[in-house]
């Protein structure tokens, strides 16, 4: 056991290590290099990054409460489900290559650790998000695509939770 906590804090050390060179680094580029994708793509692209946002909210309560599993359910599902966010960039693009690692973050964490040293990878992590979404949406986005993006999320959070009581009250009758 101490063996893989080693391990994970080593793994989750280059990649913090990493995370913080690339976005040091993308200081650098220039803003017209920013990703150009269509109305529908940055829509798809926002909604991910809020799930992904959303998820790591919820780490974060269930650390608080020491609802270790429930964290770690929320650390893997945007790694399982939102993996390919990245393919909505170019293969050289920073932004990519930051949510890959970011990916890797939330994949390694351990949700044991206690909640500031998670809270303190996170503000990281919450950072290259913020950074990625200005630079695929860029700030002149007007208002219809933000209320459409808010429509999305409650429409996946109302299905989600009908799902979860399902399957909750499926255990129960067994």
């Amino acid at each position: 056991m101490r063996e893989t906590t080693i391990l994970n804090s080593k793994t989750f050390s280059a990649c913090t290590l990493g995370l913080f060179l690339i976005f040091s680094i993308s200081f650098l580029i220039p803003a017209s290099h920013a990703e150009e994708l269509s109305y529908d793509k940055k829509l798809e692209f926002v909604f991910k990054i809020k799930q992904i946002t959303g998820h790591m909210v919820s780490v974060l309560d269930n650390v608080d409460e020491k609802q270790y599993s429930l964290a770690k359910m929320h650390l893997i599902h945007p790694v399982a489900q939102h993996s390919d966010i990245v393919d909505f960039l170019s293969e050289d693009s920073v932004c990519a290559q930051k949510l890959s690692l970011v990916l890797q973050i939330l994949q390694h964490t351990e949700p044991e650790l206690d909640y500031q040293d998670i809270h303190k990878r996170f503000s990281h992590v919450f950072k290259v998000l913020n950074a990625c979404t200005d630079l695929v949406v860029g700030i002149d986005m007007n208002s219809n695509f933000y209320m459409e993006l808010a429509d999305k999320l409650l429409e996946k959070s109302v299905s989600e939770y009908k799902q979860s009581t399902h399957v909750m009250d499926g255990m129960g009758k067994k």
